[in-house]
């Protein structure tokens, strides 16, 4: 069944896409890497990877990071982070003392360029076992670009009508990037095409 996207009323689905693909959804939702921590400060290895190789990644440009002491120097310990972007935006850190000297960052509110394909698969497949509406991969569009999520975790994006060509604004809200589950809790599409 395709959508019409000539809605009488908004269109929204609520919760969990199928295990599937939010487990693919983990490895890169939100920026994650290590580094060792063996000839400076936990605290220092994190910032030298939030503004080096996550910096890179992400493609924000370049990140000032900043990051609380750790309470102990054990491993599973976890201290917050932050990284301003050159356009006044804040990257959330979290940051995990690991075996070997070293300390793995995860954010807790970016989201990776290079994983947004993953989650328009997922958004339309919980759009697919929620509401029955089935639509081709290219008719969700939530950009290529890494994104920066408000407290609201809402992605913006767009859905491409496979009848005729009009776009309408969407949103796919996420939870969770902070933790091991991340989920996609709701798929909203507006009521009426953009101008």
């Amino acid at each position: 069944m395709s959508l019409p996207l000539t809605p009488p009323s908004r269109r929204s689905v609520s919760g969990r896409a199928a295990h599937g693909s939010l487990v693919a959804l983990v490895l890169g939702l939100g920026a994650l890497a290590g580094c060792s921590a063996t000839e400076t400060s936990f605290v220092d290895a994190a910032v030298k990877l939030i503004e080096g190789d996550l910096a890179e990644q992400a493609g924000l440009g370049p990140l000032t990071a900043t990051c609380e002491e750790p309470a102990s120097t054990d491993v599973g310990e976890v201290f917050a982070c932050e990284a301003e972007t050159s356009d006044g935006g804040v990257i959330e850190f979290t940051a995990t003392i690991a075996e070997g000297d070293k300390v793995d960052v995860g954010s807790t509110n970016l989201v990776m360029g290079s994983v947004l394909p993953k989650i328009e698969a997922a958004a339309l497949q919980l759009l697919a076992e929620q509401a029955g509406i089935e639509l081709p991969p290219e008719a969700l569009d939530c950009g290529t670009e890494s994104v920066l999520l408000d407290e609201t975790g809402e992605l913006p994006c767009t859905v491409i009508s496979p009848d005729n060509g009009d776009r309408y604004d969407a949103t796919v809200t996420i939870v969770g990037l902070d933790s091991s589950n991340p989920q996609i809790t709701n798929f909203e599409i507006a009521d009426t095409p953009q101008a």
